[in-house]
Order: C-alpha cells, then sequence, then structure tokens
C-alpha cells in the first residue's frame, strides 16, 4: 500500500495529519498495528466550499477518513474500540484541533471520522471482496505500520455480484427506513412524540445505512447520526449536506433531540419534543428520503 498522501492532500493537512497520528498513537496504546487514511484526502478529490442558504454562510469540508486497525478482535469489539476512540477524541479537541472547530471549517483542520476493524476481520472482508474494504487498501495511505501483519490481497468481484449485494441492502435498508417513517407518523396520530422521535430515528438512520450500503458496500457500526450525516456527504455532497443544516438555534435543538432519540426518547423520562420540532424533522426526513431513493438507484442501474 502506499505510504504518501497525494501532493493536493499533502500540502493541506500533513501537519495537522502528524499531529493527529500522534493523539491516535497515544490514545490506543499498544493496540494498534496498522493506521491508514482513506477516502477523499487519500485520492486529493477533498473539498472545501461553501455556500449561501436563507441570507446565511454555510460551510462544507471534507471529513478526514481514518481506519484504525486492531491487533486483536476483542479490542475491536464495540463497547472497547469506542472507549479507544473516545480516548483520541478527547486528545485530539485538547492538543490538536482548533477551539473553533465546531463553529466554522477551519481549511486544513478537517473532522476526523474513524472506522475501525481488527486485522483478522480487515482481512476476511479483504478476502469475499468487500468493496469498502477493497477501496481502502486499493486507495488507502499507510501512515502507521507496526509491521506485525500484512493485508490479504482482495478478492475482486465482477460488478453484477456487486450490484446483486446492493440491490438486496438497498431494498432491505431503504424499505425500512419508509416504514419506520410510517411509524413514527402513526405515533403522531396517537399524541406519543416520544416513541415518534424514535422511530424517526431509526427512519434516519436507515436511510443513511442504505446509502452507505449501496455506495460503499459497508455498515458503519454506529447510530449516531451526526457521524452518519457527516460520512454520506462523500457520496452526494452538495445534496446532503443540506440536509439537517440547522440555519437557527430551534433546528439545531430540534436536531440534537433526534440524535438524542436512539437512547433517551426510550429510557429518559426527562426527554421531551414537540409536535413543531417533529414536522421539522420530519420534512428533512422526507428530503433524505427522496435523496437517498435517487443515489441508490443510480447506482444500480450502472
Amino acid at each position: 500500500m502506499k505510504t504518501k498522501l497525494p501532493a493536493r492532500s499533502r500540502r493541506r493537512i500533513q501537519r495537522y495529519l502528524d499531529k493527529a497520528l500522534q493523539a491516535i498513537l497515544h490514545g490506543s496504546g499498544d493496540k494498534l498495528t496498522m493506521v491508514i487514511v482513506f477516502g477523499s484526502y487519500a485520492r486529493g478529490d477533498w473539498v472545501e466550499d461553501a455556500y449561501e442558504k436563507d441570507g446565511r454562510i454555510e460551510a462544507y469540508q471534507s471529513d478526514l477518513d481514518i481506519m484504525l486497525v486492531f491487533k486483536k478482535g476483542g479490542d475491536a469489539g464495540a463497547y472497547k474500540a469506542d472507549a479507544v476512540i473516545k480516548k483520541i477524541d478527547y486528545l485530539l479537541e485538547k492538543y490538536v484541533l482548533h477551539p473553533l472547530r465546531h463553529k466554522d471549517m477551519i481549511p486544513g483542520h478537517p473532522n476526523i471520522n474513524f472506522k475501525y476493524e481488527s486485522i483478522n476481520s480487515l482481512n476476511k472482508q479483504l478476502e469475499l471482496g468487500r468493496y469498502f474494504f477493497t477501496d481502502v487498501k486499493k486507495e488507502g495511505i499507510v501512515i502507521y505500520d507496526t509491521g506485525e501483519f500484512q493485508l490479504a490481497e482482495p478478492k475482486e468481484l465482477p460488478w453484477e455480484k456487486i450490484k446483486d449485494i446492493a440491490q438486496f441492502d438497498y431494498d432491505y435498508w431503504f424499505n425500512n427506513g419508509k416504514e419506520f417513517l410510517i411509524d413514527c407518523k402513526n405515533c403522531i396520530e396517537r399524541n406519543n412524540y416520544n416513541k415518534a422521535a424514535f422511530e424517526l430515528h431509526q427512519a434516519t438512520e436507515s436511510l443513511y445505512d442504505a446509502i452507505w450500503l449501496v455506495c460503499g458496500g459497508y455498515k458503519p457500526k454506529t447510530h449516531d447520526l451526526k457521524e452518519l450525516k457527516g460520512t454520506t456527504h462523500q457520496y452526494c455532497t452538495s445534496e446532503l449536506m443540506k440536509i439537517f443544516s440547522c440555519t437557527n438555534e430551534e433546528e439545531k435543538k430540534s436536531f440534537e433531540l433526534l440524535c438524542d432519540a436512539y437512547v433517551k426518547a426510550r429510557y429518559d423520562r426527562n426527554y421531551k419534543i414537540t409536535l413543531e420540532q417533529l414536522n421539522y424533522l420530519i420534512a428533512e426526513v422526507e428530503k433524505l428520503q427522496a435523496i437517498t431513493e435517487r443515489i441508490c438507484l443510480e447506482r444500480l442501474s450502472k
């Protein structure tokens, strides 16, 4: 695999990436065998852009996608890996990231999005020809390698086989999204707004997952809508970035409530969401549904 970023990416983020790698290695101890940059910064086609909406400038910046490869499968389990990533995020926030990062686009300081696998799992996915993982190996840039393990040679699947898998995933996850949205509206008719918020969260997650699976052959290991929102931009930047753009405080609060709904709408007695907030969120999810359908069907029609 390659070990140097494309010149365009290197000029923009190399110093930032070097500092980020220090935080990653410090936060993970000796659990990692490889760290791989993939996606737009590995290819060199990253985007930093701004557009005007309702008289306000909205900024978009490609995420920096990084694959953490754990030595042991147990360390790549959801709870242990999440704990490692939380520690890394803390170190990044404290020592690397600009304090205004969450308010404004800072050129050359993209948000870092982590994916993770154990070395055994990654090699199994490569041997099965899962195209998200084959792309990671094909396009990825190794920025840390202990040299203890080798990546398997990826199996090259014919497009018709990839298409069959993508169609199966689309039918399941897109229809799930539609059904959850129907269930959300049914809950509103019964004035059960908390249950409606949970169903709407599930609808949103399912639609984002449909895009990931059809376009990337991978389902992120997260229920975090903010992360899903950020990572799916790569498949239709100009349109997806405008969903949940949250141009005022009320819209931001509504989206936060949707993000919290996976747990709090079911288990927190203090969780409250209004009909007005739900109506705003439903309108956004309906836009997401239309865009998801178009993106996926375009991919499947090739």
